[in-house]
């Protein structure tokens, strides 16, 4: 019995393992050619390689419910189309057992989908994301149409990127009076935390007063807990 056992796990777990190098194949192939599309500065064909790479644990998540799905169909179908089910039918293997024996890959499938999801996937793709803000040029946009927003207080924040080690890049910061008029407006390429505030690089701040404007430009410019330069 342990034998048949593990002749219908070996058909439905390889069903399972071709169904998902089939459909991850096709599936890293047009989003390479989808990321040509975005090559331009430092972010060539090689980067875009790459950024498919490491978005590969977020696409096995994805597709780890239809592999499990359709490789069981077509495990299982298999066997009933060369008769084998019939034959293990006729051997005294109970229906339940057959699909017991055809669930513990399922079950290995949504144990590897847990972990994947919650420990690989969730790193990978912020470092994938962050790889390809910095390569478009993440620091010379300003509010580009990728990015976070965050508050404090009275102070809007835009950030293009944020790399895994805590570096950000394009920081725009709008700050507002109470009365929510425009009163400065800063840009920064890059900034580095140093422990009780933030080292903001190549920062140019903008200030509305009254009728008039000034601008200045910091090559290195402290900012406090909440980012705000205090050049």
């Amino acid at each position: 019995m342990h034998k048949i056992d593990h002749y219908v796990m070996r058909n439905v777990g390889g069903a399972m393992l071709l169904v998902m190098v089939v459909v991850l194949s096709l599936d890293l192939i047009f989003a390479f050619v989808a990321e040509l599309d975005d090559t331009r500065n430092n972010y060539q064909i090689l980067n875009a390689l790459w950024y498919v790479v490491l978005t590969l644990p977020r696409r096995i998540y994805d597709y780890l419910p239809l592999g499990a799905f359709m490789g069981c169909l077509i495990g299982l179908g298999t066997m009933a189309g060369a008769s084998e089910l019939t034959v293990i039918r006729a051997a005294g293997v109970s229906l339940k057992r057959v699909v017991w024996s055809a669930m513990k890959p399922a079950l290995v499938i949504v144990l590897a989908g847990v972990l994947i999801g919650e420990y690989v996937a969730p790193p990978a793709e912020r470092t994938a994301q962050s790889y390809k803000a910095v390569a478009l040029g993440a620091g010379q946009n300003v509010a580009a149409a990728h990015g976070v927003w965050h508050r404090e207080g009275n102070v809007f924040m835009h950030l293009n990127a944020v790399q895994p080690n805590g570096v950000l890049h394009g920081i725009s910061m709008f700050r507002f009076d109470d009365q929510r008029q425009l009163i400065a407006a800063s840009f920064s390429e890059r900034a580095i935390y140093q422990g009780d505030h933030w080292l903001l690089e190549n920062s140019t701040t903008t200030r509305l007063e009254g009728d008039s404007t000034s601008r200045e430009n910091h090559k290195t410019c402290a900012g406090i807990q909440a980012c705000r330069p205090v050049c």
